[in-house]
């Protein structure tokens, strides 16, 4: 497994364009609901874009704020295609 973890607030280009890319095509494009055997929009998302990969929040000791991002992939391949497409 592959993974990054990228500070909040210091995040490189290829995150912010993740993250513009996500949010568009949640709005405009993705089912609502949630189809029944999928689990989470990043999952959909995943599937949507052809390359799996998963995000998570890594939140504070006081548990105020998110501080961190962990984004992991199964394969290099799919972390290199990942950060060229954003």
């Amino acid at each position: 497994m592959f993974e990054m973890i990228i500070e909040v607030g210091k995040e490189p280009e290829w995150v912010i364009g993740y993250f513009r890319q996500f949010r568009k095509w949640q709005e405009n494009d993705a089912p609502k609901p949630l189809p029944k055997d999928i689990d989470s929009y990043i999952t959909l998302f995943s599937k949507h874009i052809g390359i799996e990969y998963n995000v998570e929040s890594i939140i504070s000791s006081d548990g105020t704020r998110i501080e961190s991002l962990r984004f992991t992939w199964e394969k290099e391949q799919d972390r290199t295609f990942f950060i060229l497409k954003f």
